[in-house]
């Protein structure tokens, strides 16, 4: 017997902001990945009853990433989602009392219900949540988000009763691309709702003067079962999507920013900590030790290379292996999990996690207190700054002079580094052999070296024109071979010549005037 479709489904979405949730009375308790049908026979405990839990039924399927996406399919699975759900008389949520999206409200209760006297019961003051057996309840006020049913008219192709209640639609037959299509349309071609996505002032919250969506967020007092979201470095993009073949680069869903698991519920979120924690410790050691590696030898990155986005990811990760560490503390204390991962070779790789008994991991390990991390993050960070303000003034400098010659711009992606080391302020410079190079130039010092550097860059070019007439050389600034020289060495050499600008007798005699106040420049200045 084919399976009946149904067809007076609406797709609501929750707003900026809000999340789903749905009865436990019609659901059951536990909204996580597939959802099975409405809870016939199952018994709710008397805890729970006249309470929500976040998330709702959605047509779609669960992706390997954990999150509840609609293919295009209609109506023939559905998955818990925390941001939408399907409404109408045929839908999971046959009434607007057992799904919706809420917010917390600016004004809170405060309060909770606790059991009274026989068939009776009572409020206490100052408290909004409970805790029994891990399972927390929050009693509060939230913003509701009343049903937009008339957002998309599309969703009422099936309904004309249900189109014509909307202002905004209009129920009939129209031909789009030479295809005729009976349905639910726009009056206004949806003029309205691209101006509302495309505002630059930012997206209005309801559509006016539209039935169904001109009205404001409605505060109850609801019974919430709250979900908690988890991070999982082994998540991966379906084998169908960009990036999700075998072996791609983009396969592995590692950092979180890139996480797209749906909330879980306390007993699923600690079933899938249990997995992703050894994933999660490893990601953390590999970053950790990359920053304590490079920390020390910071001098010597690229200037090119995005070394803040390197301390980004480092503190990203942290920060969020902070939040797991916090989570697992307030609902499932002392869970452990495996102390290794696989190597992809049959073998495994030890994590750096706080131990506990039997060679389980007992905690995170988030490099909170870790001297050499911190170290590390600072002497990036130092190098970054550096970088930054040298390629300013290096960017500068041939915006006045021209371009510059390779040997400049080798010097700035490098970031003007130090043959030796800057001494500290108020300390004279000393220049003796065996002086080891520099491994982090402080910025003022630096700053005043790229000044000088920027001079020098626009000397070399003056100096070199000086030693190359302008009648030797060729209609494209090129240099004579005799001259033991190209002009890839010297291309800016033909334009500082047609500038006028005056070559100096010496490089010294150009340098040494503007030499005063740099220790290390005045030291070379005084053996030119």
């Amino acid at each position: 017997m084919p399976r009946h479709l149904a067809t007076s489904l609406v797709d609501i979405k929750c707003h900026e902001g809000f999340r789903c949730i749905s009865a436990v009375d019609v659901f059951g308790r536990y909204h996580n990945f597939g959802f099975k049908g409405q809870a016939v026979g199952q018994f709710t405990p008397v805890r729970f009853r006249g309470a929500y839990e976040e998330g709702c039924p959605a047509r779609g399927e669960m992706t390997p990433a954990g999150d509840c996406r609609d293919f295009g399919k209609g109506p023939v699975s559905f998955c818990y989602s925390a941001h939408r759900y399907e409404a109408g008389p045929d839908s999971p949520c046959k009434d607007p009392s057992m799904c919706m999206c809420v917010k917390d409200s600016n004004n809170g209760t405060g309060t909770h219900p606790i059991p009274g006297p026989v068939g009776t019961k009572k409020e206490m003051a100052n408290k909004s949540s409970e805790v029994q057996f891990g399972s927390e309840l929050v009693t509060k006020n939230f913003l509701v988000q009343p049903e937009a049913s008339c957002e998309e008219c599309s969703s009422h192709n099936c309904d004309r009763a249900a189109c014509n209640k909307c202002g905004n639609c209009e129920y009939g037959t129209k031909t789009i691309m030479g295809r005729t299509a009976k349905g639910c349309y726009d009056r206004d071609s949806g003029v309205a709702r691209r101006a509302r996505v495309t505002a630059t002032d930012g997206r209005k919250y309801l559509f006016s003067g539209m039935d169904g969506l001109d009205s404001t967020q409605e505060e109850q007092k609801l019974v919430v079962i709250p979900h908690f979201p988890i991070w999982d470095p082994g998540d991966q993009r379906m084998a169908g999507e960009e990036g999700g073949a075998e072996g791609h680069a983009a396969q592995n869903l590692v950092f979180p920013y890139q996480s797209r698991r749906e909330p879980l519920s306390r007993e699923a979120w600690v079933d899938n900590y249990k997995q992703a924690a050894p994933r999660i410790q490893r990601v953390m050691d590999v970053q950790a030790e990359n920053v304590k590696e490079w920390g020390p030898k910071a001098n010597d990155i690229d200037c090119t290379q995005d070394i803040r986005g390197r301390i980004s990811k480092i503190r990203l990760i942290r920060r969020e292996c902070k939040k797991h560490q916090q989570l697992v503390f307030n609902i499932a204390p002392n869970t452990p999990f495996e102390s290794n991962v696989p190597d992809g070779q049959g073998g495994f790789i030890p994590v750096k996690c706080q131990m506990g008994g039997q060679g389980m991991c007992q905690a995170l390990n988030c490099y909170s207190d870790d001297a050499d991390l911190i170290k590390g993050i600072t002497q990036m960070n130092e190098r970054a700054k550096t970088c930054r303000a040298s390629m300013g003034i290096l960017v500068e400098e041939e915006e006045q002079n021209g371009a510059i010659g390779e040997e400049a711009e080798i010097s700035a992606r490098t970031g003007g580094r130090l043959e030796v080391a800057l001494p500290p302020p108020g300390v004279s410079f000393k220049e003796g052999k065996g002086q080891a190079k520099a491994s982090a130039m402080p910025v003022e010092p630096g700053l005043a070296l790229w000044a000088a550097a920027g001079a020098i860059s626009a000397a070399r070019q003056s100096f070199v024109a000086a030693a190359f007439p302008t009648a030797a050389i060729g209609p494209g600034g090129e240099l004579p071979p005799s001259r033991g020289t190209t002009s890839a060495g010297y291309p800016g050499v033909a334009r500082q010549r047609r500038r006028g600008a005056r070559a100096p007798e010496s490089l010294g005699d150009f340098l040494c005037p503007h030499s005063d106040g740099v220790g290390a420049l005045q030291a070379r200045c005084e053996t030119l």
